[in-house]
């Protein structure tokens, strides 16, 4: 029992909760608790508060009512049975015997919670000499159920013989390894080697510290199962502030992750060309063709890009009918503007399609001049262009709908994202999808029900496509049409235009004696036998104005199921939502019904 200055500082000190999560899914596997006030109790490290408490022979005391504080605080979470809770255990509290988990799990019990949520962290810091004496104070009776882990693998020189002694089921690899992991070819082979020796022994692997978008990905691709760090969530003493799912998080960090390495790409392409200023003379110029240089760039006196000397245009300096002569002359003697041509000039911060889309339209595409802040940075020839236009293409081709070749599912919910991100923007996203479409294809079979999906994806770029909006295919008859900037009463325009084109269209797909009836006899989802309306398309419409409230993806989800349902009673089959005012909510315009 901690008494006086123990007691004290026992009372002084809190609990933050930092969450761990799965590194496909973005659902939270648990959270560590980390110590908080650590100052305020009156120390200047978490070490120092530990070494003194093991030296004042009150250790065992100390990190047995940590650890009730912790249990009690995280069992007020809402969903604190569907997670894990990570607790830090100083390893020489197992040196004499006396430093056990049971009164721990007890306190687990009390609180209405099960033994397997809560995992022990070991660290390197401190070895075992005697693994009997760790197995002893780790696994008795319920404490068998709890969970272990090597908290910053890879730290010290104990690692190895910890995970061979207590044959954790977690290992968190430290954070030295996971910080710049995308960009140090060793740290990913240490990071890789780690979390093939944990596969093997069936133990998962916790990337630790990942606090860039880049490193997220690269962990990710090595296979590390869970991530822990500011990327996801500082550690909160708020637990109003803990989700279950950071999927919004990951997913942004993933999409920025995926344009900083094309952007990276870009930067890692540029030819550092020799530039000269305007106020140069031809020779100059020849000079760096003559060593070595395929093109020049042209500077101003303040380093921002004019155009671009080509070796075909001052060839005629270069070569003469016998061979090579020394420029001479007046004209030789000339100002390097008399030789230069126009180039696509494009910042490095600017969006990378945008540098990449600068190269592809260029009349005379031998690359595109790249500056930074308005002064001139690079050359991106129209070799390394293609290559980087082939990558993107071959990630786009994988997004696809191999049906239609529309943009696909990561397109659609990219554009989602970046439009529920930009609160000042003005968009608009419509949601499509066929109304009688299951008895159409039963009867008419799937080739013909395909013919009429790719007439629909035609359409909807003829009606949509030149708006530069976003047409995308979910799968199936489900599309989705998202517009940036572009006036809410347009946009009805194109879509209510395009619906009606569809049903004219779709009426030939029919076989006379159906199109006469007006419909189609089928049978329902019951057995039974009637007449099914002709094949149209109905479309729901959500308005995302300037200076709306603020909006979760599940709100916009769930808003968009209920206003298809409303457009597919409507006589239009067409139906309007928007944010309300209020809040994260939206509001239904309902139409009038058919």
């Amino acid at each position: 029992m901690l008494t006086g200055h123990w007691e004290q500082v026992l009372q002084t000190l809190d609990y933050g909760f930092q969450p761990i999560v799965d590194s496909q899914s973005a659902v939270a596997y648990g959270y560590e608790a980390l110590l908080r006030n650590v100052p305020a109790a009156g120390f200047s490290h978490i070490n120092d508060l530990f070494d003194a408490a093991y030296a004042d022979g009150v250790l065992v005391e100390l990190e047995t009512g940590l650890r009730q504080r912790a249990v009690e605080k995280f069992s007020r979470l809402p969903f604190a049975r569907r997670v894990k809770l990570f607790l830090n255990v100083d390893n020489r509290i197992f040196e004499n015997g006396n430093g056990r988990i049971d009164h721990t799990v007890d306190g687990l019990l009390a609180a209405g919670l099960l033994p397997h949520i809560l995992c022990i962290e070991l660290s390197e810091r401190h070895g075992v000499d005697e693994p009997e004496r760790l197995q002893r104070g780790l696994g008795s009776g319920q404490c068998e159920r709890l969970r272990i882990a090597v908290d910053d693998f890879g730290q010290g020189f104990s690692g190895l013989k910890l995970l061979y002694d207590c044959q954790p089921d977690i290992i968190k690899i430290d954070r030295f390894f996971i910080h710049g992991v995308a960009a140090d070819p060793r740290r990913r082979l240490f990071v890789t080697k780690i979390a093939e020796l944990a596969r093997s022994l069936g133990v998962l692997v916790v990337a630790e510290g990942v606090e860039r978008d880049e490193d997220l990905k690269v962990c990710r691709d090595i296979g590390c199962d869970l991530i822990q760090g500011y990327l996801v969530a500082r550690p909160t003493t708020d637990l109003t502030e803990l989700r279950l799912s950071y999927e919004d998080v990951m997913e942004q960090a993933a999409r920025r992750a995926s344009r900083s390495s094309l952007a990276e790409q870009v930067s890692c392409a540029l030819a550092p060309l020799r530039p000269v200023e305007d106020t140069a003379m031809i020779p100059e110029a020849l000079a760096l063709f003559a060593e070595g240089e395929t093109a020049v760039p042209v500077i101003d006196a303040a380093g921002e890009p004019v155009g671009l000397i080509r070796e075909r245009d001052i060839k005629p300096f270069l070569y003469a009918p016998y061979g090579r002569i020394l420029p001479a002359g007046e004209v030789a003697q000339g100002s390097v503007l008399k030789v230069m041509s126009r180039c696509p000039v494009v910042d490095i911060a600017g969006p990378v399609d945008e540098i990449l889309n600068s190269g592809v339209a260029a009349e005379d595409p031998d690359g595109i001049i790249v500056a930074q802040g308005g002064r001139y940075l690079g050359f991106l020839s129209a070799r390394a262009l293609a290559g980087i236009l082939a990558e993107r293409d071959v990630a786009i081709a994988r997004d696809q709908n191999p049906l239609t070749g529309l943009p696909g599912n990561r397109a659609i919910l990219d554009f989602l994202r970046d439009a529920l991100a930009d609160d000042e923007g003005a968009y608009v996203v419509v949601y499509l999808d066929f109304d009688h479409f299951k008895p159409f294809n039963d009867t008419y079979g799937f080739a013909q029900g395909d013919r009429v999906i790719q007439l629909f994806a035609n359409l909807l770029q003829q009606h949509c496509g030149g708006a530069h909006a976003m047409v995308g295919h979910l799968g199936g008859d489900d599309f989705v049409v998202g517009f940036a900037g572009m006036a809410t009463a347009a946009v009805q325009g194109y879509i209510l235009s395009l619906l009606a084109h569809f049903q004219l269209e779709a009426e030939r797909f029919y076989h006379p004696a159906d199109r006469k009836r007006g419909g189609l006899l089928a049978h329902d989802r019951d057995g039974a036998e009637r007449t099914f309306p002709l094949l149209r398309a109905s479309a729901v419409m959500l308005s995302l104005p300037p200076g709306r409230p603020a909006l979760t993806e599940d709100a916009v989800m769930q808003a968009l199921t209920l206003g298809k349902k409303a457009a597919k009673r409507s006589a239009s089959g067409f139906a309007e939502i928007t944010p309300d005012s209020a809040g994260d909510s939206i509001r239904l315009h309902e139409p009038e019904p058919v």
